[in-house]
């Protein structure tokens, strides 16, 4: 739990590429997979029912896909992350379309500033790279001090998430 609340001390608007804290938080506080991340619609953020609406993943080989049996339809979420998300969304160059990815970009690469997001053709219907996601955990972890050694010791992988927030529900 500690660790969940220093990943909420950082803030949003100054950490490096905000995608990798906003989906370090809903693989957390949601327990959504790396595929549903990467196939996840501002459209299924549904802030004022306090949940999110997981109907489909993305996997490279794939590519969209229906979600798990055990893990499509709504997740009740706390109201931090809502917050988190209403923060990370002002940050990114496409807060005007529902129907856009949370974390799309052209590349699927870390992204430094808004300007630099546009000035790439980012258009927000191309899904983050898997690897990304990952790194981006792993960045996240970094910056409230658990170093790649600890995080291999205690086995923390983006999929971790996933048993904290079953843990916290229960």
């Amino acid at each position: 739990l500690e660790e969940i609340r220093s990943i909420l001390d950082l803030n949003v608007a100054e950490y490096p590429d905000p995608r990798e804290l906003a989906a370090t938080l809903l693989a957390t506080l949601a327990g959504l997979r790396r595929s549903e991340l990467r196939a996840l619609r501002w459209r299924d953020v549904d802030a004022q029912n306090h949940r999110i609406i997981v109907s489909q993943g993305y996997t490279d080989g794939d590519g969209f896909h229906e979600a798990k049996a055990d893990s499509g339809g709504a997740i009740e979420v706390p109201a931090v992350l809502l917050e988190r998300l209403a923060q990370y969304k002002k940050w990114t160059p496409f807060d005007h379309d529902d129907h856009l990815l949370l974390f799309g970009a052209s590349e699927g690469g870390r992204i430094r500033s808004v300007s630099n997001w546009q000035r790439n053709s980012a258009t927000g219907h191309t899904p983050m790279a898997a690897r990304a996601v990952t790194r981006g955990f792993n960045r996240v972890l970094a910056a409230i001090g658990v170093d790649d050694a600890e995080r291999k010791r205690r086995n923390l992988v983006l999929h971790s998430g996933r048993h904290t927030f079953a843990s916290l529900a229960t």
